[in-house]
């Protein structure tokens, strides 16, 4: 009898965990998967986020939106400051 209740103990927390699954996205934000590792905003709409294999994303609609950058590098960029919309600057690996 113990058997079967730790038998069925473990099902229903099996499709607990399938439920609490269902509906999630991937959202790193799309299309990249690199880890993130800085953000900086200007304000509520403009800002930067910098990371890992050298990383650079820029969203102009408080982050619902992302736009992947060139960075030159596929190094690691750990911090991303910007003073205005033309002038920033980013620190990584190397």
């Amino acid at each position: 009898m113990k058997n079967l209740s730790l038998l069925f103990i473990a099902f229903l927390l099996l499709q607990l965990n399938k439920l609490a699954q269902d509906g999630w996205f991937w959202q790193n934000p799309l299309p990249q998967g690199n880890f993130l590792k800085s953000v900086k905003f200007l304000d509520t709409n403009i800002g930067w986020a910098v990371g890992e294999v050298g990383t650079i994303i820029k969203t102009t609609n408080g982050g619902v939106d992302w736009e992947i950058l060139g960075s030159g590098t596929t190094n690691t960029l750990w911090a991303v400051h910007f003073v205005n919309q033309s002038i920033g600057w980013t620190v990584g690996d190397n």
